[in-house]
């Protein structure tokens, strides 16, 4: 698909690591992964596309380089922490600078699980064989609708079927999914709505929220 414009120019790289050290990190966890320590992780801020319910609409996206995430997860594993949650809106609008943070990871020998937040409209055969490779063991995806009416309505710029792919690709992987949907979007039926929880089962993520 090729990568869309974005802006790098060492902006967010000026910027300090989080200080974790300075936390009692080995009180944090998460429900949902198996992990004993748990961290967050933010690579980029902003995100390229334009859905109508975002707060992310006027910002300008920014990144961290290949190099200072992949740098920062090796500080991380050195403290011990096996986990991380990488928060950034979507972690995958660069195919480029994806493929160089998982082969870092590879190459470093870094063992660390992580997840993300992406669309499903970015993956391929090949960024989700990268990912696995490189420890990536869940996905969180913004489904939003299982109605192609409300997913054109709200500028999601994806499809069901686009959807569809997406979770077929990570459970080939071995990479567990979480997905998100809201209800009561502009224009929604009571239909509309059915068609959502339909298109949930569906898709059979490990893990599914629903929002108002």
């Amino acid at each position: 698909q090729g990568d869309l414009k974005f802006y790098t120019h060492g902006e967010l790289d000026t910027l300090d690591p989080p200080m974790r050290e300075m936390l009692p990190y080995e009180k944090y966890s998460d429900v949902i992964s198996s992990s004993d320590y748990v961290t967050t992780m933010i690579t980029s801020r902003g995100c390229p596309f334009l859905c109508t319910f975002c707060k992310l609409t006027f910002q300008k996206t920014l990144s961290h380089s290949a190099e200072y995430v992949i740098d920062e997860f090796q500080r991380i594993a050195d403290m011990g922490i096996t986990s991380i949650q990488v928060y950034d809106d979507t972690f995958t609008w660069s195919k480029k600078r994806l493929i160089a943070i998982c082969e870092g990871i590879i190459q470093r020998g870094i063992k660390i699980d992580w997840a993300i937040r992406d669309r499903v409209s970015s993956p391929t055969p090949e960024t989700m064989e990268m990912l696995a490779l490189a420890g990536c063991s869940r996905i969180h995806y913004g489904v939003e609708s299982g109605s192609d009416k409300t997913l054109k309505t709200i500028k999601k710029n994806i499809t069901t079927d686009q959807a569809i792919n997406a979770f077929r690709l990570a459970k080939s992987h071995s990479i567990q999914t979480l997905a998100y949907f809201m209800i009561g979007l502009p224009g929604e039926t009571v239909e509309d709505m059915r068609e959502t929880f339909r298109f949930a089962k569906i898709l059979d993520p490990d893990y599914a929220t629903f929002s108002v």
